[in-house]
């Protein structure tokens, strides 16, 4: 999947850097996504989020997404860098499909 463009509209000459993973019966990747879907939408942090949040529509990374009051945490997918040691690994995974 690394070296493939972005998937969302308007984006798609744009190098993909990451993938949303839905858990249910195993793991399903899905559509690589470029750097703007997926940074952080905390003000002034630059990193690629860990988390999306399918009620917003927004990723957060990891220690913006703990910030969270208890009970309004972001949930949804997880967003795995394409590359990762956890990509690797869901790749690896015969349980795992992608979308």
């Amino acid at each position: 999947m690394t070296g493939r463009c972005c998937t969302t509209d308007g984006h798609e000459q744009t190098p993909a850097v990451a993938v949303l993973v839905y858990y249910g019966q195993g793991a399903i990747l899905g559509e690589p996504l470029c750097r703007d879907y997926v940074a952080c939408r905390a003000s002034g942090c630059d990193r690629i989020g860990a988390v999306y949040d399918g009620d917003y529509r927004e990723p957060y990374c990891q220690r913006h997404a703990e910030q969270f009051p208890a009970g309004e945490a972001p949930s949804g997918p997880d967003i795995v860098e394409l590359g990762s040691a956890r990509h690797a690994e869901l790749l690896a995974d015969p349980d795992t499909r992608t979308a």
